[in-house]
């Protein structure tokens, strides 16, 4: 035993120790030279690189999740991701696991408060851009009738046939079937016969914005979507944020697919394309996505659902691809947690809108970020409290 002193501080170093750490290293950059010089038999020189690398590794800062040159030609990646966009099978799967059509409701009516001259709650004309199922639809139009509105009619665009479901959903509020009007089609193509109300474009432009990534394209669609409104209408339009736990799952997951940075439009993007709307409200809550059931048939043996929940998630083919699914898994569970390990507000939070799921649910906890474009023109009256009525 040697006593080492440095700057007035003592340091006992064990000389045994010292020596075999000094002897390895040693080796192991004699084993750097030799491998550099193409010496050796090729059982020699694999061994000399395996113990290069051993020693070596620790010294260096480990590279996490490096990113690789895309060797995916962009089109290719374009065309899976508008396949899997109307793949109506995995959209299923994947809007189980959803609070959004609670979270984004509840945010709608709080940002509607805000935004000045939204007065005219009755005979409402609704234009409900991307309606999927209706679940969404269905709770912001239910608390709007619970506040003492009248939907007189909606019109429903949606690339893929939701028809059957979408009018069930809001015919469990109350909302009859002769009052909606559905057409099959995608915003880009969309007539723009008359205005509306209320225009619904929620977690709606992620497919048109992934064919289009010109700014000025993307800006001239959101205008279409907001121009549907009437004078004194207004527009409402949500995405996933691009902060959180389910994002960086996101970024990550298709680093080791593509090995490259390719994603989805969030609402941060939103934000300068709105700048010209200068009464607008948003804000940024907490959602979460529900892998409880998912997780269990996926541990029990059953792949299919969780094949088609990261494949819609992710935009990337998966089912079928066994390795990919396995990685992306394992990827996951850094990123899922049990509701009872969230914060004590957040658990209130999950318990109000989950409708008393229990807190040993597996969740990816999710952000969404909500804008409330208000009337064209304003005539200094505020809104007539419909979220105070609703609470």
């Amino acid at each position: 035993m040697v006593l080492l002193v440095v700057r007035h501080s003592v340091f006992r170093v064990d000389v045994l120790w010292l020596a075999k750490l000094l002897s390895l290293l040693t080796l192991s950059t004699i084993a750097g030279i030799i491998i550099r010089s193409d010496s050796g038999s090729g059982t020699i020189r694999a061994f000399l690189t395996h113990l290069h690398g051993i020693m070596w590794q620790v010294w260096d800062e480990p590279e996490e999740n490096p990113i690789r040159k895309c060797d995916i030609d962009p089109d290719k990646i374009r065309q899976d991701r508008s396949r899997i966009y109307v793949d109506k099978s995995t959209l299923v799967v994947f809007q189980k696991t959803l609070l959004c059509p609670y979270t984004d409701s509840v945010s709608a009516f709080r940002l509607i408060d805000l935004v000045d001259g939204f007065t005219n709650i009755q005979n409402l004309a609704v234009l409900d851009v991307g309606g999927g199922d209706g679940a969404l639809s269905a709770q912001f139009l239910r608390m709007l009738v619970s506040a003492g509105s009248t939907v007189s009619e909606i019109a429903m665009i949606d690339p893929v046939d939701w028809s059957k479901e979408y009018v069930a959903s809001l015919g469990a509020v109350g909302i009859a079937g002769d009052r909606i009007r559905y057409t099959q089609s995608g915003i880009e193509e969309y007539p723009i016969e008359r205005q509306y109300d209320i225009v619904l474009a929620c977690h709606s432009l992620y497919a048109p914005f992934d064919q289009y990534s010109d700014a000025s394209i993307r800006k001239g669609l959101v205008n279409r979507v907001i121009s549907m409104r009437e004078e004194h209408g207004i527009a409402i339009l949500s995405l996933a944020s691009r902060v959180g736990r389910s994002y960086d799952f996101k970024q990550r997951a298709l680093l080791h697919v593509y090995g490259d940075n390719i994603l989805d439009v969030a609402g941060e993007d939103l934000t300068s394309l709105l700048t010209e709307y200068h009464n607008t409200k948003y804000e940024r809550f907490d959602s979460w996505i529900n892998l409880t059931e998912i997780l269990k048939k996926y541990r029990a043996g059953d792949v299919r659902e969780l094949e088609s929940w990261l494949e819609y998630f992710l935009r990337v083919p998966v089912r079928g691809h066994v390795d990919r699914l396995k990685s992306l898994y394992a990827l996951l569970q850094e990123y899922i947690v049990p509701v009872k390990a969230l914060s004590e507000n957040e658990i209130q939070s999950f318990s109000k809108f989950s409708c008393g799921r229990p807190l040993d649910d597996i969740v990816l906890p999710h952000k969404v970020r909500l804008f409330c474009v208000g009337p064209k023109r304003t005539s200094g009256e505020k809104p007539l409290g419909i979220s105070n009525a609703h609470q």
